[in-house]
């Protein structure tokens, strides 16, 4: 039998392969082409690619390694492991088999997340007296350490103690550092407030008696206290009633008023000290009562009152010459006269001062 060659030259790579009726000859170099080969979790599969060869041969792809497993074109892995990679282009027309030297690829341990990490201090506002707390926590997953940062405020931390350098608050969050099988987990920002009593708190008002009840009622004040936190009034006293900072009372009424200013940041509520209030009423109508009106010279005239209110003194005032009053305050004259009387009832507890309307009294000769 006549066997016929093919021709080439040194150009065409390896020496033809003489196989009955036709040549074969060596592939172009094979490899293994992907790029990333570390940094896979076990459990995350990697889709094998290659490149070079020649010919219409199937790529196939084997792999050594414990845990390390290869399907078709995907890589992957049970737990951290080394994987050994080999692709084998098969043989076709013309071309012999290719096997690409070998590739490593690297997987960690499977991970995944970590439960909830959370500071469970309950307290967290706290008196400025003690500057330090220690700092607790609940959830998370796995062996690694938890640490402690501060975000902001004048604050430090060592270990699991926070301690306030200046200022009233600080921002703190925990970190769980990552273990086998857990990647990192960081809780929420959880902020601890220190507090101190406010500046004495105190109703300001400066009038705080004889207060009339006009319909408008009275604009209460404050001066003292500490932070932004709002004043809220309460009263005690029959009558008397506050709506914002306006005090109202139907007289009369003695109203006790006390401030509270709300806590805020870095302050605790602070109570005032008791304002009382007078609201006075007018007093009934007071009238000069007596039925004598004219009386001989040198006689006395009994002046006697009726109305008016409270427990105020009662006195007389007289117009008109000749006219007085002897030691009982009797309404006397020594000569021919008009005397013109007006009663006073002076202000008492609830009540204001009032004045009856004046009366004449007339004296004749004896």
């Amino acid at each position: 039998m006549l066997l016929a060659g093919c021709g080439g030259s040194a150009a065409d790579g390896a020496a033809p392969v003489i196989r009955g009726d036709a040549a074969s000859v060596a592939q172009k170099v094979l490899t293994v082409s992907n790029t990333n080969t570390t940094g896979m979790a076990a459990g995350m599969a990697t889709v094998l690619t290659s490149s070079g060869g020649s010919g219409t041969g199937a790529v196939n792809f084997s792999v050594t390694g414990t845990a390390c497993s290869v399907s078709e074109t995907s890589l992957n892995a049970t737990d951290a492991a080394i994987c050994i990679v080999t692709a084998t282009k098969e043989a076709s027309t013309g071309f012999l088999e290719a096997t690409s030297a070998p590739k490593t690829f690297r997987y960690s341990e499977a991970k995944v997340a970590q439960d909830t990490l959370t500071i469970s201090n309950t307290v967290l506002t706290l008196p400025a007296t003690t500057g330090r707390t220690t700092l607790t926590t609940t959830g998370g997953s796995g062996t690694g350490p938890i640490t402690f940062s501060v975000s902001k405020g004048i604050c430090s931390v060592t270990l699991a103690t926070v301690y306030l350098r200046d200022g009233k608050q600080c921002w703190v969050s925990a970190t769980r550092a990552s273990s086998y099988g857990y990647w990192g987990a960081t809780s929420e920002t959880v902020v601890f407030t220190w507090t101190s009593p406010q500046a004495t708190l105190s109703v300001s008002n400066t009038v705080l008696t004889d207060a009339v009840d006009d319909g408008v009622g009275v604009e209460l004040a404050t001066s003292g206290g500490s932070g932004d936190g709002v004043v809220t009034y309460t009263v005690t006293g029959t009558g008397c009633s506050v709506s914002g900072t306006s005090l109202n009372a139907t007289p009369p009424a003695t109203c006790v008023v006390t401030a509270t200013k709300a806590a805020s940041t870095g302050w605790i509520e602070a109570t005032s000290a008791t304002g009382t209030f007078t609201f006075l009423a007018e007093q009934d109508v007071l009238r000069l009562s007596g039925e004598t009106l004219t009386a001989k010279v040198g006689n006395a005239i009994e002046l006697t009152t009726s109305g008016g209110s409270g427990t105020g003194a009662v006195t007389f005032k007289v117009e008109g010459g000749a006219c007085l009053f002897d030691g009982k305050k009797r309404l006397i004259a020594t000569g021919v006269t008009v005397c013109i009387v007006t009663a006073k009832k002076a202000a008492s507890t609830g009540y204001l001062a009032t004045e009856s309307e004046s009366k004449t009294f007339s004296y004749t000769k004896k």
